[in-house]
């Protein structure tokens, strides 16, 4: 996995740190540490920086520590998984009764995506309201620098989240090279068996092999699809697609039309980071760094100082666009016929899904 070196100030002293997470994660991280130790200054003007460090150290050390303590139990379900036997896949299709889609049918509410990145972040979601949790595996996801789940830490979400009524989405769409189909379907295979509600994708190669090998995987076209009016939604509709994942740039009245006459499942975006491209088919850190957002690896640099015509200053971000919130808006998404929104965030710490998650909960629930 490609390093990455990031420089980071943590309290008034610069660090030079190398590892294999995103410079994003690095400086989010930096900024809840600095964030710690500056609530400790406040609390105890007197004390120096160095003990003021040293009490934020120990009281995320505590956060951590009992954070980990509800996991222990859950974690010896991990062993059982594994020595379950595996049922191989249909040969004809075959419509498995999921919960959350019956919960869908039978509610007059939209449900909650909300995002796991981590095993925390999987809790805090679960914890505070989510339908359902979309997560990445351990291949072919598009955020491979989010903390991700083995197969081991997957059947585990997938026993923690079904016990609770949860669903869990697994990401699987990144574009892929010929050589790695194979793996592709073998890993396809392992989602179907492992009891994963649906697998979101966006190749149409991947697509077509997954639906002529485990016709009973359900998938979910991507937002990277750039699905944005009524033909693609059908054309996704046919091709055995049983949602669709909407662009972000699309209008409500758009988002109606497809809702009444694509044949298909509807989910949108409502929270979270915007990207600079339709719906995130960007090349910008292919060609400014080798690294592909369309294989999992984006940069993201858009989120830099950029301007037009001169040289940017503090303020000038022309390329990183504001978060999206429609979190006055969840009303009319339910009007227009949509099924499932989704917040986005896998980079994100627990803390915000956590927060994410209770107000859209409190917003669907009125």
């Amino acid at each position: 996995m490609e390093k990455t070196r990031t420089s980071v100030v943590l309290a008034g002293q610069e660090f030079k740190l190398t590892g294999t997470e995103s410079e994003e994660y690095i400086k989010q991280l930096s900024d809840y540490v600095n964030g710690k130790i500056n609530e400790i200054q406040r609390t105890y003007p007197n004390l120096s920086t160095g003990n003021c460090v040293l009490l934020a150290s120990l009281n995320m050390a505590d956060e951590l520590h009992k954070l980990r303590a509800d996991y222990d139990a859950l974690d010896q379900r991990i062993a059982q998984l594994r020595d379950m036997p595996r049922v191989a896949a249909p040969v004809s299709p075959v419509k498995r009764p999921f919960e959350s889609r019956q919960r869908i049918q039978q509610s007059v509410k939209m449900a909650l995506l909300s995002p796991a990145g981590s095993r925390e972040s999987l809790i805090a979601a679960v914890q505070n309201g989510a339908d359902a949790v979309y997560l990445g595996g351990s291949a072919f996801n598009a955020r491979r620098f989010a903390g991700n789940f083995s197969d081991e830490e997957l059947l585990w979400a997938i026993e923690y989240c079904h016990a609770r009524g949860v669903s869990v989405n697994v990401t699987f769409n990144t574009l892929l090279f010929d050589k790695e189909l194979p793996a592709a379907l073998s890993y396809g295979r392992f989602l179907y068996e492992a009891g994963a509600d649906a697998a979101i994708v966006q190749d149409l190669g991947l697509v077509h092999l997954l639906r002529e090998n485990l016709p009973g995987l359900v998938l979910h076209a991507s937002t990277q699809m750039g699905i944005c009016d009524l033909d693609g939604a059908r054309i996704a509709h046919d091709m055995g697609l049983s949602r669709v994942v909407l662009a972000r740039e699309m209008s409500l009245d758009a988002v109606k039309r497809v809702c009444k006459d694509a044949g298909t499942e509807v989910e949108v975006f409502a929270h979270g980071a915007m990207c600079m491209s339709v719906s995130g088919a960007c090349l910008f850190s292919s060609m400014a760094g080798e690294r592909s957002g369309n294989r999992g690896t984006c940069a993201q640099p858009c989120r830099k100082r950029m301007a037009f015509g001169k040289k940017p200053g503090e303020a000038d971000y022309a390329l990183s666009l504001s978060d999206l919130c429609m979190l006055s808006h969840v009303q009319e998404l339910a009007d227009a016929g949509v099924c499932c929104i989704k917040l986005e965030g896998r980079m994100k710490r627990p803390e915000y899904v956590a927060a994410a998650t209770r107000a859209y909960r409190a917003a669907l629930d009125g």
